[in-house]
């Protein structure tokens, strides 16, 4: 069924686990494509790129579930979670 999100997350997922990201980032943006840019979708993917420290990856598809729910408290606090995790000033001593 290759207009159903839910498989290309899955295969993202599977991706992750064979440490491979950047094939995981190809299936998650091709079931956002299915998907219609369906928010809880976009954010799915996030959190699970979050959850392997890929943070960077993660905010295009934050922003993208943004763009759909802007006011939303749980999706603004897990995309400052990531900003802080990807720009998060070096200490230097």
């Amino acid at each position: 069924a290759p207009a159903d999100p839910r498989i290309y997350y899955d295969l993202g997922v599977l991706a992750i686990d064979q440490a491979r990201l950047d094939v995981a980032e190809q299936f998650f943006w091709k079931g956002v494509e299915v998907s219609l840019d369906d928010p809880e979708f976009c954010e799915a993917s996030a959190a699970i790129l979050c959850a392997v420290d890929a943070n960077q990856q993660a905010i295009p598809f934050y922003e993208r579930a943004l763009e759909q729910m802007p006011n939303d408290p749980e999706l603004l606090r897990s995309i400052a979670k990531a900003y802080d995790a990807v720009f998060e000033p070096t200490l230097s001593v």
